[in-house]
């Protein structure tokens, strides 16, 4: 069984799409569009290796489009190799800086790899760029509570929740409970244990 951190994160990282938006139409010309819709036709019959095939045949021919490289880090994703996707990702930022909802993907998959830290900034990155994007809040929150940063998590969780989105209620309420479970732990650590009674240990030396 999971730890329920674990299970937490997962449920949040999951219940929010990785693709938040469209590639900036004008830098896409018609040969890197040839690429895309062929592997598009292999990933909608949840042919994703042979959707990254394609695109990773067609990657010298489209000069390393950042386009192409998100949608093969997208597929990557979806088929859970995180390392792969972080790292086309991190080169669609490094091609296309102004492109500002790869931080969004980049971060999902430093934390599906367990780096938090690096999650953190990415989400940070984006909801400085873009304020209004919705879900970031409580993705960087879950992130915040894995490093243990529960103050910050807490400020996330409730500017997510002033967002009211519906289907995030449920994950709001998960890691407002973690949070709080955290925080006990915490406080229970911090207290003094109950020293001995001085006159027993003085019995038992004698």
């Amino acid at each position: 069984m999971e730890p329920q951190e674990n299970r937490v994160t997962l449920e949040v990282l999951e219940a929010l799409p990785l693709d938040l938006s469209a590639f900036p139409d004008h830098s896409v010309d018609w040969r890197v569009y040839q690429w895309i819709e062929s592997a598009k036709e292999y990933a909608e019959a949840d042919e994703l290796k042979l959707a990254i095939k394609v695109l990773s045949s067609g990657m010298d021919q489209c000069q390393r489009h950042p386009f192409c490289l998100y949608q093969r880090g997208l597929y990557y994703a979806r088929l859970a190799w995180y390392g792969k996707a972080a790292d086309d990702f991190r080169e669609c930022i490094f091609r296309e800086p102004n492109f500002v909802d790869i931080w969004h993907s980049y971060g999902y998959a430093m934390a599906r790899q367990g780096n938090h830290k690096m999650a953190i900034a990415a989400y940070t990155k984006l909801l400085d760029c873009k304020p209004e994007t919705r879900g970031v809040h409580l993705l960087r929150a879950a992130s915040y509570m894995l490093e243990d940063k529960i103050t910050l998590a807490l400020e996330d969780i409730e500017i997510a929740k002033l967002r009211r989105s519906p289907y995030l209620r449920r994950l709001v309420k998960l890691l407002l409970e973690e949070a709080r479970q955290r925080e006990e732990k915490k406080l229970n650590k911090k207290r003094p244990r109950k020293q001995d009674n001085p006159a027993i240990n003085c019995e038992a030396i004698q």
